[in-house]
């Protein structure tokens, strides 16, 4: 293992991830941090990353798992990881899968993992009124005509679905529709001036909605590590 001195990453306790571009190790850092956190800001010695609910929902659609994105921050960081971005980490990536989107003849079975998230996503007020009627305790019919609108306000419960028509083993999705449900319109993708990628998760306008759904608002207090920079 390389001497922490010479890791490329500081990871704050607001979900923050600097990397020094000159760091001897930044390359291999920015290579494990990408497939996982989005890309704030780029100035010339030091990026700034972000993990959020959007960016660690996008990795599992791709099949990383929580401790691989953990493994790869304690790796590459220089000092040790807030245990509270651990367990935010772990937490957000639960929440993938929990629903399942599976096509029953001319309609569609949305199923949940466990009662408790049924019945939190039936009382959903944008996405229960796609669920048009409960099969039993954990699964509810939907008009196929819904469905796009249906993963978005899945989303935006916090509970994105896994649609299994719509993957393969090589290539697994959360996809999106264009016309989007009201709460939906206020989310937002972090790099607007870019497309988004196939197979991601993508909500329209204000990602900085889903993150207040899991994050505090206010954010933490730097740590003495960050306050070594100047900008």
């Amino acid at each position: 293992m390389a001497p922490a001195a010479e890791n490329a990453l500081i990871i704050q306790s607001d979900c923050s991830v600097l990397l020094e571009v000159n760091s001897p190790r930044a390359d291999e850092a920015r290579a494990a941090l990408a497939p996982f956190a989005e890309l704030v800001k780029s100035p010339e010695h030091v990026h700034t990353y972000r993990l959020t609910p959007l960016s660690i929902w996008n990795a599992r659609a791709t099949g990383l798992a929580a401790e691989r994105m953990v493994t790869a921050l304690r790796e590459h960081t220089r000092y040790p990881v807030p245990s509270n971005v651990e367990q935010e980490i772990f937490e957000l990536a639960a929440r993938y899968g929990r629903v399942i989107i599976v096509r029953e003849g001319d309609d569609l079975r949305c199923t949940c993992q466990d009662l408790a998230t049924a019945e939190r996503i039936a009382r959903d007020k944008e996405a229960g009124q796609y669920l048009a009627r409960r099969i039993d305790a954990t699964s509810f019919r939907v008009d196929p005509a819904f469905r796009g609108v249906l993963k978005q306000a899945l989303v935006g419960a916090g509970y994105p679905a896994e649609d299994l028509p719509a993957t393969s083993p090589a290539s697994p999705s959360i996809s999106c529709c264009a016309r989007l449900p009201p709460r939906a319109r206020a989310f937002k993708c972090a790099n607007t001036s870019a497309r988004p990628r196939r197979h991601s998760i993508s909500l329209g306008r204000n990602a900085e909605a889903v993150e207040s759904l899991f994050f505090p608002a206010a954010p933490a207090k730097p740590s003495s590590a960050w306050l070594r920079w100047t900008w």
